[in-house]
């Protein structure tokens, strides 16, 4: 079975993908700022601190050492986005480019990153995968980008991977 490290595993969403995969048989590993969640799995080991930190991030990486990323921390304020528009960044684009470099160093082979159906903005539905993104907020903006590093990162790499756009 493969090992996984599930970002944001404490979150809502995560604490559900982190336990799917360990009751699949998978080896799992998480790490989460506990910001915004509390929901530890029973089983899956936790390294709590911030990805945006690249110290912590290669430190997470080292202790783990995936083959998997399941890509899902995230600062979710949508509309607050505005006005944090910083600490979306960092906590968005900037943990995920610290972790997926640490990743890479240590031979990553599949990612799978958690987007948002933010990135289509104000698009009518129904949202199609070829539809061009027009992020309307700071948060959507740095989804997009973050498929785009993704995309661009796979290819030259070689990975495996895949981009999930669930709506907040």
């Amino acid at each position: 079975m493969a090992r996984i490290l599930v970002t944001g595993s404490a979150g809502f969403m995560g604490s559900w993908v982190a336990r799917a995969l360990k009751d699949r048989g998978h080896r799992v590993f998480g790490a989460d700022s506990m910001v915004g969640g509390r929901n530890t799995v029973v089983g899956v080991p936790l390294l709590v601190g911030d990805l945006d930190d690249n110290s912590f991030a290669r430190h997470v990486v080292d202790a783990t050492k995936p083959e998997i990323l399941v890509h899902m921390a995230s600062d979710p304020r949508e509309g607050a986005s505005w006005y944090r528009v910083d600490s979306v960044a960092r906590n968005n684009h900037g943990a995920f480019s610290s972790i997926l470099e640490a990743c890479l160093r240590r031979g990553l082979e599949k990612l799978c990153l958690f987007s948002s159906m933010v990135v289509y903005g104000a698009q009518l539905p129904p949202f199609t995968e070829d539809m061009t993104p027009q992020p309307a907020y700071p948060y959507g903006v740095n989804k997009a980008a973050m498929e785009l590093l993704a995309r661009q990162v796979a290819r030259a790499f070689g990975l495996q991977w895949v981009i999930i756009r669930p709506q907040n």
